[in-house]
């Protein structure tokens, strides 16, 4: 088994707990390297151009969903699935119906997310293509699991995993993997998780371009937070945070900084300047990709913070920021405003 992705963990981290100085040095380090990512993130010509040679609409909404460009995306993936209807290409329908589901996952509009999930999974069970249905599958697993719907999610991650094993899919097993221990990890069953984990971590090392390893990072430090490692938990997040920049990968840049910043407050002498430092960070990723609801999320966090800090003035600016968002995707009709 390959240890870790990489990653070695101190033999004693369990045990002994690492000092205060330490994690923020750790965090601190994440965080600075950050910086020019995020500039480029929030700044005025934070939001890219699809290179002229991506003329797959697919592929130019993916392009914009990691850079954040939720708008753009959207539109790009309508696009794609208005061209696959006319050209009655029925892979590219499918795909298209894919992305949507993704896109509204990720803003955790589960009813559109499964809405479109059905609609790719029919047109692939009509194809007969099961590679393209177990992906599906695994988005059904992954919608049933933000439900709270753990038995029905854990059958659809085992049998999209089945179908990628019997396929030989080393970048689609690493996934289903990994869907399958964030669902035993939700159920408890933490033992089985972290054999899962195990096994993601080898499929994703066959996979040359090691594609879910933040995710596999992310879900090491949901087991660790299960399990009450703290600190290890702190480092897993750092890691997938420092992955997620070189990726420049906006939006789970924004939700790293988000964990990160909760994982903090359960710490017994958590640190308030770091915790503000990355609730402050997420709420402007989640601004400039104008994500009200998550954004509004942050604030909530950061106002927790901040208010017994005496830095209510500053608040009460942020809290004007997002209510002009909030008109502006009322004005625009925006189907990304909500929830």
């Amino acid at each position: 088994m390959r240890s870790n992705c990489g990653f070695v963990i101190p033999a004693k981290a369990g045990i002994q707990k690492i000092p205060r100085n330490y994690r923020r040095a750790i965090l601190a380090a994440a965080l600075a390297a950050c910086a020019a990512t995020l500039t480029a993130c929030w700044g005025g010509v934070w939001r890219p151009e699809a290179p002229a040679i991506l003329r797959d609409y697919n592929k130019r909404g993916t392009t914009f969903l990691t850079a954040g460009d939720f708008d753009a995306a959207l539109r790009s993936f309508n696009q794609a699935l208005k061209e696959a209807q006319g050209k009655d290409d029925a892979m590219s329908e499918g795909y298209a119906y894919l992305n949507l589901a993704r896109l509204f996952l990720s803003v955790a509009d589960l009813q559109n997310a499964g809405a479109f999930t059905a609609k790719a999974h029919v047109i692939f069970e009509r194809m007969g293509n099961r590679e393209e249905l177990a992906h599906a599958k695994l988005y059904f697993g992954s919608i049933a699991r933000q439900a709270g719907k753990l038995d029905e999610s854990e059958k659809h991650a085992r049998d999209a995993l089945e179908i990628f094993l019997e396929l030989d899919k080393p970048e689609a097993v690493a996934a289903a993997y990994n869907n399958l221990a964030l669902v035993l990890i939700a159920q408890g069953k933490l033992k089985e998780a972290e054999d899962a984990l195990e096994e993601a971590e080898d499929f994703n090392g066959d996979d040359k371009d090691r594609r879910h390893t933040s995710a596999i990072y992310s879900a090491r430090a949901d087991l660790e937070l299960s399990r009450k490692n703290l600190d290890k938990a702190v480092q897993w997040l750092a890691k997938a945070l420092e992955h997620d920049r070189k990726m420049q990968n906006v939006y789970a840049v924004a939700n790293d900084l988000a964990r990160l910043a909760a994982a903090l407050e359960k710490a017994p002498d958590p640190d308030t300047g770091m915790i503000a430092d990355c609730y402050l960070r997420a709420f402007r990723v989640n601004m400039t990709m104008k994500l009200a609801a998550r954004a509004e999320k942050d604030l909530q966090n950061l106002s927790r913070i901040l208010t017994p800090l005496g830095r209510a003035d500053e608040l009460k600016l942020y809290v004007e920021q997002l209510s002009a968002l909030k008109d502006e995707l009322e004005r625009r009709g925006s189907p990304l405003s909500a929830p």
